[in-house]
């Protein structure tokens, strides 16, 4: 016991000895009280300072060169990436860095080959860095720098996906080629992007607005224990949902769902004994590098924050004109909707409507872009995978990227001529030369050949369909 203190309490039991035997009662309380104090203290003092054995001090170099190995972007093939992209894409692609030192496939368990590379790096380093500095490494430093590095990296990510989903980008509402697919000629990513696209009550920004508010949380270390478990929640569901759905960014998944892990360690033993057993914990005194060097965390906040307002701004004036994820340019005036082939003739030979025909169309969707889709029994080459945001050729992929049902076609129009040259979008080398009319009684007449020369001659007419999204409940939903 200090001698401030010893000298503190013998004042006070000597002003409240002549009281009697009632205050000699308190006095006890008072000294029994004051050495509780003092060793709690104490305790308090040692429990700041983690005990760095051999094995663990080796342990902690393992796991701390592979997580920076998984957070820093050493990966040259990561910086060539950036070449092509629009600006917002560019802050996009610098908050999901994911390690691609070497091709790896996109399923499967090697799909995560570069991060067992990381892994096997990490051990080197660690291995190297424990020989070369053994006991004359500051550890204790070191692990508030990288429990820092971790935090600030897990709320990147998450400011950048929470703002996707806010402005309505990650899960973008289904097209008309989408309403009029079979269900079962949609991959499995496509479906569940298409079920929380049309989400109502605002689902999706509900979404985002949880992960900036676990990405908030994590910047201070005072509440980074309430944004590691908030962000770990959330990603308990995006981990299997991306394995289960096949989204294709469950190796980026898993690590965030591995920082989140690592920060909530750090009180794991404290959640475990007040939530579990039940019993009651000190609170955390380790001092934080914002009580150490608070200019520079107060640096690395503001530089989060400054880095997630300028995506944000990015994309409120990149994609104020545009129907990102779907083209810009403007389709036909008049012709969006769904188009029963009512007649279609190949070489002249008038084809009869038929389910199994691989050459005959059975119905034509026209976008508000310029696209048009046709539903025709013939193999075509699907894109399964689904398009990274952070991909150049995204706006001209997604809206064929997991349909096996239509193929796709991006025309351009002369209106002088009345003419339409289409491309196909699943084959490149299937192209359309068509002049169109419109007959009295409302149909549309498309004539012309394919890149064969096979002659066509096609009479659409529309279909007045309505949809039940557009339509709504019988009443109206409430949260309340």
């Amino acid at each position: 016991m200090s001698q401030p203190a010893v000298d503190g309490v013998h004042d006070l039991c000597n002003s409240i000895s002549c009281n009697g035997s009632l205050c000699m009662n308190r006095a006890s309380r008072i000294w029994i009280a004051t050495l509780e104090w003092e060793q709690m203290a104490k305790t308090e003092s040692l429990e700041t300072d983690i005990r760095w054995s051999p094995p663990l001090r080796l342990t902690f170099l393992w796991v701390s060169s592979f997580l920076l190995f998984l957070m820093l972007p050493l990966d040259w093939h990561f910086w060539r990436g950036l070449k092509g992209l629009a600006p917002w894409q560019i802050w996009f692609h610098l908050a999901t860095y994911l390690p691609h030192f070497i091709r790896a496939p996109r399923w499967g368990i090697a799909s995560f080959l570069n991060i067992w590379l990381c892994l096997a790096a990490g051990f080197l380093l660690g291995t190297l860095v424990s020989w070369r500095c053994g006991e004359r490494m500051a550890y204790s430093n070191a692990y508030r720098w990288m429990r820092a590095l971790l935090r600030y990296r897990l709320a990147l990510a998450l400011l950048v996906y929470g703002l996707l989903k806010i402005f309505m980008l990650q899960f973008p509402l289904p097209t008309v080629s989408d309403l009029n697919t079979q269900y079962g000629d949609l991959m499995q990513w496509k479906i569940y992007y298409l079920t929380v696209g049309v989400g109502k009550m605002g689902y999706q920004p509900l979404l985002g607005g949880l992960e900036i508010g676990a990405a908030l949380l994590l910047l201070w270390n005072r509440t980074a224990i309430i944004g590691a478990c908030l962000s770990g929640a959330m990603l308990t569901n995006i981990v299997p949902a991306n394995f289960a759905y096949q989204f294709g960014d469950h190796v980026f998944a898993t690590i965030l769902m591995l920082f989140a892990a690592v920060i909530a360690a750090h009180d794991g033993w404290r959640l475990l004994h007040l939530l579990v057993l039940q019993t009651a914990v000190k609170a955390d005194r380790t001092k934080d590098l914002s009580l150490l060097m608070p200019r520079l965390a107060m640096c690395a906040r503001g530089g989060i924050v400054t880095f997630a307002m300028l995506f944000a701004g990015s994309l409120s004036i990149g994609l104020r004109h545009s129907r990102w994820p779907y083209p810009d340019e403007a389709g036909m005036a008049g012709m969006a909707g769904v188009y029963n082939v009512r007649e279609f003739s190949l070489n002249g030979e008038v084809l009869p409507y038929t389910l199994t025909g691989n050459r005959r169309w059975q119905d034509v969707v026209f976008e508000d872009w310029n696209t048009f889709s046709v539903r025709v029994n013939r193999p075509m080459t699907i894109e399964v995978a689904k398009p990274s945001i952070d991909n150049p050729e995204a706006q001209r992929l997604y809206e064929i990227a997991g349909n096996g049902g239509r193929h796709f076609y991006s025309y351009q129009e002369n209106a002088a001529t009345r003419t339409l040259l289409a491309k196909g979008k699943n084959d490149p080398a299937e192209i359309l030369s068509l002049h169109y009319s419109k007959q009295p009684d409302g149909s549309f007449v498309l004539e012309g050949k394919e890149a064969s020369g096979a002659k066509l001659h096609i009479v659409l007419e529309r279909v007045d369909k309505r949809y039940l999204l557009d339509a709504g409940r019988r009443r109206p939903i409430s949260l309340y």
